[in-house]
């Protein structure tokens, strides 16, 4: 084989080997961001302290170190799952641009070697393979879709507690100590007291956690135990959130996770996806999510945009309407009539009635009537007052009413309505008093409390009887000549007796209402066939 051939072949081996290390160094670089999450934990400040203090420094460290070790695993959330896949993305797109920039440069670099045309040619050729592979995996750096892991493992960084970084520095400190988070502290003289202040760093969201709390040397055990838990919390991710929504108009029902929440206060939920829902009547409804990190106490506002509506007014004034005025009469376009379910002798409108009135359309109400929208309840009709609900345009209101007697209604409305079609409200019909609308279940009672009082009757029937057994035996061997004894026998005996026959009856009764309920139960059944 020719030389230039063998050295052809040496320069596609180097060439290949080399690109198969660079792919898997990004690609490990890539996956050690992507699965782990490493916390430093700095040296605590304790210069304001007096010198008899300065161990309270340490102690705390160790406290913090031995506790965090504990921690196995860190729930990202959403921001901090994308910063990372950011920086995924960056990192691996600096390395193919750097190879690929080394190699435009290589390629630059053979107009000056000198080489004969036929040898340049081939050198340039393989120069020219190397960068169009370059060029593509760039381009699918840029396409790919990078996989963050929403739970990485957590653990401390080797590194025993170095000094924290001076301000602005933060993230070059990072680097060094290889790590995404730190842990820093600062112990203050306070009054006799100790003030220890918490700043916990992070790569992706700058400060994350930020707390304090005093205590005495004596309380330091109570004091840190709480604090711990707050730090623990906040470096696995899971400490609780609030969330503050500010709504327009004030009036508006708030929903976060689905739960009512008050309008301006605070809500406490868990850190991520947090859905909020805004309503009221007679504006547009808002959904939306936000995603909260950790520890994090946000504050939302929504201002509900009015939709154009009309007003339902349900009033007890007693509307005029007739056929003069060029209303309805009764019986017309669906009103009640003398035959309906309402009670009025005339079927329009009396002094204890009211109207229901949209538009041109109107009906009559008893008085007294509950309004239910929905089954929100909206009150009562007042006496000479009125009942404003607001029908947004071309959105339908379902409105249901009661009155007093037990009767029910509804009423379905579309705001907005312009073929002046009439509406009214049907009543159902009461329920007959003393019907049986379940006699299944009242023979079902009726059954179970028949037999739970067989129950306590019989074994008092046999306690009373085993008394009387013993008192007429005492008498029997006492001799006849003990007449207190006797007379104790006799009423004993006539109790049980008693017992024993109320029992009886109790028995009795729980075998007919096992039939009555069975009877019950077999005609309410479906026939298998018929």
């Amino acid at each position: 084989m020719p030389l230039n051939s063998k050295l052809w072949l040496f320069l596609c081996f180097l060439s290949a080997v080399s690109n198969l290390y660079s792919g898997g160094k990004a690609e490990n670089e890539i996956s050690a961001i992507d699965s782990e999450y490493k916390l430093c934990i700095t040296e605590f400040d304790v210069s304001d302290l007096p010198p008899a203090q300065l161990t309270l420094g340490s102690i705390l460290q160790n406290r913090f170190a031995a506790r965090l070790r504990g921690v196995d695993h860190r729930v990202r959330s959403g921001p901090e799952i994308e910063a990372c896949r950011q920086r995924a993305f960056s990192r691996a797109r600096e390395l193919v641009v750097t190879r690929l920039v080394s190699k435009r440069q290589e390629r630059d670099d053979l107009l000056y070697k000198g080489y004969p045309r036929w040898k340049y040619k081939k050198e340039l050729k393989l120069i020219e393979s190397g960068i169009q592979k370059l060029e593509d995996e760039l381009a699918e750096t840029e396409t790919s879709a990078w996989r963050v892991d929403p739970a990485p493992l957590f653990t401390l960084t080797e590194t025993s507690f170095p000094p924290p970084p001076s301000p602005g520095e933060e993230d070059l400190f990072l680097d060094t100590q290889n790590a995404d988070a730190f842990l820093s502290g600062k112990l203050t003289a306070y009054y006799g007291r100790i003030y220890v202040h918490l700043t916990l760093y992070s790569r992706d969201a700058a400060v994350t956690f930020e707390d304090g709390v005093i205590f005495s040397y004596e309380e330091m055990n109570a004091a840190t135990a709480d604090i711990l838990d707050r730090v623990e919390q906040a470096v696995s991710g899971t400490a609780r959130s609030a969330l503050t929504v500010i709504a327009r108009p004030e009036n508006a029902r708030i929903l976060v996770n689905g739960k009512f929440a008050v309008n301006g206060e605070k809500t406490l939920v868990n850190p991520g996806p947090v859905s909020v829902s805004v309503s009221a009547d007679g504006y547009e409804n808002f959904s939306g999510t936000l995603d909260l990190v950790s520890g994090e106490d946000a504050e939302t506002g929504v201002t509900l945009a009015r939709v154009d509506s009309e007003i339902l007014t349900l009033s007890l004034e007693d509307n005029g309407l007739s056929s003069e005025d060029g209303g309805l009469s009764p019986g017309e376009g669906g009103l009640p009539t003398e035959d309906s379910n309402l009670p009025s002798d005339e079927g329009g409108p009396s002094s204890d009635e009211g109207s229901l009135s949209l538009g041109d359309s109107s009906i009559f109400l008893p008085g007294g009537t509950r309004v239910y929208i929905g089954a929100l309840y909206a009150g009562i009709i007042p006496e000479g007052g009125e009942l404003e609900i607001a029908v947004p345009r071309d959105h339908y209101r379902y409105i249901n009413v009661e009155t007093e007697d037990g009767r029910t209604g509804e009423i379905i409305v579309l705001g907005a309505e312009e073929d002046g079609r009439q509406r009214f409200v049907e009543f159902a019909p009461a329920a007959v008093p003393g019907r049986d609308e379940k006699p299944v279940e009242k023979r079902r009672r009726q059954f179970y409390g028949a037999w739970g009082r067989l129950w306590i009757a019989l074994p008092l029937a046999f306690l009373l009887d085993g008394i009387a057994q013993s008192y007429a035996n005492a008498y029997n061997s006492s001799g006849t000549g003990n007449s207190g004894l006797y007379d104790r026998a006799q009423t004993s005996f006539y109790i049980s007796r008693g017992a024993m026959i109320t029992a009886g009856i109790f028995g009795a009764e729980s075998l007919i209402r096992l039939v009555l309920y069975v009877s019950a139960a077999s005609k309410e059944a479906v026939p298998l066939w018929e």
